[in-house]
């Protein structure tokens, strides 16, 4: 009752009550007369809102408040520690629905929402079981968890995939990361650490995107023990005791009565909780020690990582190109071939569609204006050095002997647009715009005829001082 009351005055930290004992009793006993008054006071001066907006002050407050003023606000692994903490009261608490609501927050927080999605009716009730006997309520805790770790990497990924819609990389939207594909790349917490965050987040969905007839999913060669240093990207062989067990399904009435698998065969390794919050990879390099693959010849061994017919491999800090901070999340990029190098993974897979998987069946990606400066001209290193052009997309790659060249995403990336542009930039001085923009039939000038990309692009390199010579002075590249 001390704790309760200190939670209902606001003096209590949200975090200290998951991580402590007897959790759902806190959340579950019944208020006396005085603390029943106390919380709908605090209620009506500050309201939990539900869907439709409207205060909530209900007669027995427990369910609802809590869920909203308390457990709404956990992580999933905080939220599994009360699951676990009664099976009488805590799988009532966190069930189904308050880790749907988590997702759904997420996913509109990252500007998912109609982009990725869960299945939402699989495990239910008089709907098919979940492969492999996993419970629904682990499956949505494992996508809960990869949502609540991978933050700006899914907002990266938003952008990416309707880029990617625009381009016709997917037949439709949402993608839904199925319960089969969770139960086969996610059986622990070891199977989501094995790839760096941004690599993982990418891996969920990749295997549903393809580029004239070749998938665009994230493998990686079986032959390459990518965990040799230091016994994994870890780095650390230490447990959570409360969360080495599956995921409680008993007591939530709408899930399937399974028992998930969350642990591995030993029943130590878990996915949910993985304890330390850090990028996988533990800031280590994720590449195998050179010692094992001593025939350099063989690129699937220099480059081991595939997405579509592009073959890559990760750089440790030390080999990362230009000035950015390493990022163990999103790590530097080596692409075989010309050996072209990216600060990112996400740069890497944004130059990528912007300049090879765009070129799509039907997808109508095309040159309309090509121009060039001195590349000594100061305007147009400007635009090649500037690190951020408004909210326009940033990427540079790099080559051994410097800075190779630049691609600046004009739009597509936004919410609801349906057109995709981008500057192509050459360290030699070449400016391309590309677009998916149709002709605007009965123009004449570029800005008649492609309004929405020469909009774009005039906002851009008018900061720079290049909108005359590309725009105006530049070849058209239409037939016009």
């Amino acid at each position: 009752h001390f704790v309760r009351d200190l939670v209902l005055k606001g003096q209590l930290c949200v975090h200290w009550i998951a991580s402590s004992e007897n959790t759902a009793d806190i959340f579950t006993k019944g208020l006396d007369e005085a603390q029943h008054a106390h919380l709908r006071m605090k209620l009506l001066n500050n309201p939990v809102f539900d869907d439709e907006g409207t205060p909530m002050v209900p007669d027995d407050p427990h369910d609802k408040v809590w869920q909203r003023r308390v457990l709404s606000n956990l992580g999933v692994r905080d939220a599994i520690r009360v699951r676990s903490s009664s099976r009488a009261s805590g799988t009532s608490a966190v069930n189904c629905t308050l880790i749907l609501g988590r997702i759904d927050t997420l996913l509109i927080r990252y500007g998912l929402s109609g982009l990725i999605d869960v299945d939402r009716h699989g495990g239910t009730a008089g709907a098919a079981p979940l492969p492999g006997g996993l419970s629904r309520i682990d499956y949505l805790c494992r996508v809960l968890y990869l949502l609540e770790r991978g933050g700006r990497l899914w907002a990266w990924l938003g952008g990416f995939l309707r880029l990617a819609a625009i381009y016709r990389l997917t037949p439709a939207t949402p993608l839904v990361i199925s319960a089969e594909w969770v139960q086969q790349h996610w059986p622990t917490r070891a199977a989501l650490r094995q790839l760096p965050l941004a690599l993982a987040i990418y891996k969920a969905i990749g295997h549903l995107l393809s580029h004239r007839g070749d998938s665009l999913a994230l493998t990686t060669d079986e032959q390459t023990n990518e965990n040799d240093e230091d016994g994994g990207p870890d780095g650390s062989d230490e447990q959570e005791e409360d969360l080495a067990e599956p995921v409680d399904n008993a007591g939530a009435e709408e899930d399937d009565g399974q028992e998930g698998p969350m642990a591995s065969d030993d029943g130590q390794d878990t996915l949910i909780g993985d304890g330390d919050g850090e990028a996988a990879g533990g800031g280590q390099s994720m590449e195998p020690d050179g010692d094992d693959h001593s025939d350099e010849s063989d690129d699937h061994h220099i480059y081991p990582h595939k997405v579509g017919t592009v073959r890559f491999r990760i750089l440790p800090a030390d080999e990362a190109p230009g000035n950015q901070p390493y990022d163990t999340d999103d790590p530097a990029i080596e692409e075989d071939g010309c050996r072209i190098r990216y600060s990112s993974f996400s740069a890497f897979m944004t130059d990528n569609l912007m300049c090879y998987w765009s070129v799509n069946i039907g997808a109508g990606d095309k040159i309309v204006l090509k121009a060039s400066v001195p590349h000594a001209d100061a305007r147009f290193r400007s635009l090649m050095a500037t690190e951020a052009v408004g909210d326009c997309i940033v990427e540079d790659m790099h080559v051994e002997d410097g800075h190779g060249g630049r691609t600046v995403v004009l739009c597509g990336h936004r919410s609801n647009e349906t057109v995709a542009a981008h500057l192509r930039l050459t360290r030699f001085g070449y400016i391309r715009i590309h677009t998916t923009e149709g002709r605007v039939g009965g123009g004449v000038s570029v800005d008649e005829c492609y309004p929405i990309t020469v909009r774009h692009a005039r906002d851009v390199l008018r900061q720079v001082r290049l909108e005359r010579d590309v725009v105006d002075q530049g070849m058209r590249m239409d037939g016009q």
